[in-house]
């Protein structure tokens, strides 16, 4: 090819890149998708919790992930779980963050919900039970007769702890475990309101700059790598609204393989929403983000539920989950 029809193709491709890239040709574009495909509910309310759990839902929309699947979503944080579980059954919301033990029993009770998304599995260090610096309780075994904060009554700190006791031949019901929200923690242990707390992430450092020092993870042994928190819809939602969910799924997943690339995209986040200081962004532990619900995986929540004596008969998690939503990851 000559010099002169060189510059001349250049000159055609420059002028037809615009065209080219809004066409999707380099990247799917929101003119790309199928109109089939299109979300059934364009604008969703979501319920998250101030705790890394909801890093991914913040990084999807701050970076316009749900913007290009066609939704838009408005997403307050839930004072806990069961709150935005309540918000959810009354439809003050569409989706909503909660730990798993609420829609469990919710579901044993009649109500008709789905875990949409799965937000958490632990990690060593995650949830901590913590106590003041000059506490003379030293080991878990000391818990017996003394107050212990948690984030909901019959919550999924509570469940695992308790799993921990009865391990080493202590009664549950002999701790008295205070409800409160988890960022309210801190404070509460400061002042002496309670003698431990069961504190998540980014609020562990929060207690250990106030003196407190880790006592023991509950979240370890027979309950290490544990389902902490999911997304949760009511069953007449996701029936009405399938590909506005699937949407969802698919917007929430490209931000967690974000956060998988790159730390310091969630370190941000963190830094801008949660309330953490920027110079201990870097100390915190994250979470597994999975990008897609296992009922095998959430069966373990439902059979140490029973096995606690906190349910009755026994609950097949499939009822839970969206039927092609078992794929782990």
């Amino acid at each position: 090819m000559s010099l002169a029809r060189r510059k001349l193709a250049l000159v055609v491709i420059t002028a037809l890149l615009p065209a080219l890239t809004a066409c999707g040709m380099f990247g799917d574009s929101t003119a790309d998708k199928d109109p089939a495909q299109a979300p059934e509910k364009t604008s969703l309310r979501v319920g998250g919790l101030k705790l890394t759990d909801s890093i991914p839902i913040l990084l999807a929309r701050d970076n316009g992930y749900f913007e290009d699947e066609g939704l838009k979503v408005d997403m307050k944080f839930g004072e806990k779980g069961s709150v935005n579980l309540a918000n959810v059954m009354e439809n003050k919301i569409d989706i909503g963050m909660s730990s798993y033990p609420p829609p469990i029993n919710e579901q044993l009770d009649g109500a008709r919900l789905k875990v949409v998304a799965e937000a958490v599995l632990t990690t060593p260090g995650l949830i901590q039970i913590v106590v003041p610096g000059d506490s003379p309780l030293r080991s878990v075994n000391d818990l017996a007769g003394k107050k212990v904060a948690n984030s909901s009554k019959r919550g999924i700190t509570e469940l695992t702890l308790g799993v921990q006791l009865q391990m080493r031949g202590i009664d549950p019901a002999s701790v008295q475990f205070v409800s409160m929200e988890i960022a309210k923690m801190p404070d509460a242990l400061a002042k002496g309101e309670v003698d431990a707390a069961g504190i998540a992430e980014p609020y562990i450092q929060s207690a250990m700059l106030k003196g407190a020092i880790p006592l023991f993870d509950p979240f370890s042994g027979p309950t290490a790598d544990f389902p902490w928190s999911g997304y949760v819809a009511t069953e007449k939602f996701t029936q009405e609204n399938p590909k506005t969910i699937a949407a969802f799924q698919r917007a929430l997943s490209r931000a967690v393989n974000d956060v998988r690339r790159d730390r310091t995209k969630a370190e941000k986040i963190a830094v801008q929403y949660l309330g953490v200081d920027e110079s201990i962004a870097s100390l915190m532990t994250l979470p597994v983000y999975p990008t897609n619900v296992d009922k095998v995986r959430l069966q373990r929540v439902a059979d140490m539920l029973q096995q606690a004596g906190e349910i009755d008969r026994p609950i097949d998690m499939s009822d839970l989950v969206i039927s092609g939503g078992d794929t782990a990851s």
